[in-house]
């Protein structure tokens, strides 16, 4: 599973839309749901990349036993470089990767900022979905959030910044979350998000989808507190070692391996 399952993942996406009083922009149709439960039915085991989607695979039928806990991961080979984008002369960098989208709670993360009333930027790195251009365009012109698009050396913007914001609605592992966390950075996410990595008090902080009130809380004690965020980053370096993907890759075999033991044993 890449990310929930369709039948978990639709409710949260039309309810996001529905707040922002757009039109449901993305492709769980029923259809969709029907089809992916029918192929789920017909599997033996389903790797599941974190408790939510876990969860979403129980509600969609999947018995305990078929469903096998793994993760994602990074490759950590891709950021030797120790190049890093300027620091800020004021104030902190927040950081945002992925699909500046509804899905990806991008409308929630520019509301929280705004009121936390930080000193400094955040920035999106990302190409960006048509039905919040006009909104992210509007928090651009005001100041304080700046739009990048497509970065190529996205390793030197991690190094570069001070707190990698990720309030995803609906994932499965994020790999950025991973990359961000092998970077140093203390991470601000959700259940969805955290990848099996982020724990609050520990590599970040984890708020609930959708809560900007919880998310602006986060956002100002990060960046308020700089030894906070040196703790969680550091902590958060160390844990991302363990989602290596060749470690991650050794994982799955020896999951796979018991699997097959235990279904010849039935």
């Amino acid at each position: 599973m890449i990310n929930s399952a369709c039948a978990t993942s639709r409710p949260i996406l039309d309810g996001a839309y529905e707040r922002l009083g757009l039109p449901a922009n993305h492709t769980v149709t029923d259809d969709k749901i029907q089809r992916e439960n029918e192929e789920l039915a017909l599997c033996d085991f389903v790797f599941a990349s974190n408790p939510e989607v876990e969860s979403s695979l129980r509600e969609a039928g999947v018995g305990e036993s078929r469903i096998l806990a793994t993760s994602f991961g990074w490759r950590p080979e891709r950021f030797k470089s120790l190049q890093a984008a300027p620091p800020l002369r004021d104030g902190v960098r927040v950081l945002f990767v992925g699909s500046v989208s509804v899905r990806k709670g991008v409308p929630e993360l520019l509301e929280a900022w705004r009121s936390s009333e930080v000193k400094g930027e955040l920035v999106l790195a990302g190409a960006v979905e048509p039905s919040i251009v006009d909104l992210v365009a509007a928090q651009v012109e005001r100041g304080g959030v700046r739009h990048l698009g497509f970065v190529e050396d996205v390793g030197a913007l991690y190094r570069g910044s001070d707190i990698f914001a990720f309030p995803t609605l609906e994932e499965g592992g994020p790999q950025v979350t991973y990359e961000a966390a092998g970077c140093g950075l203390p991470v601000i996410t959700t259940p969805m998000g955290a990848a099996r990595l982020v724990n609050t008090g520990e590599t970040g902080v984890v708020v609930n989808h959708g809560s900007v009130p919880e998310l602006s809380a986060a956002l100002s004690q990060l960046a308020n507190d700089r030894e906070l965020r040196h703790r969680y980053g550091n902590a958060a370096r160390a844990r991302a070692a363990a989602f290596d993907y060749r470690r991650v890759g050794r994982q799955r075999g020896s999951l796979l391996r018991q699997a097959a033991i235990n279904y010849h044993q039935r």
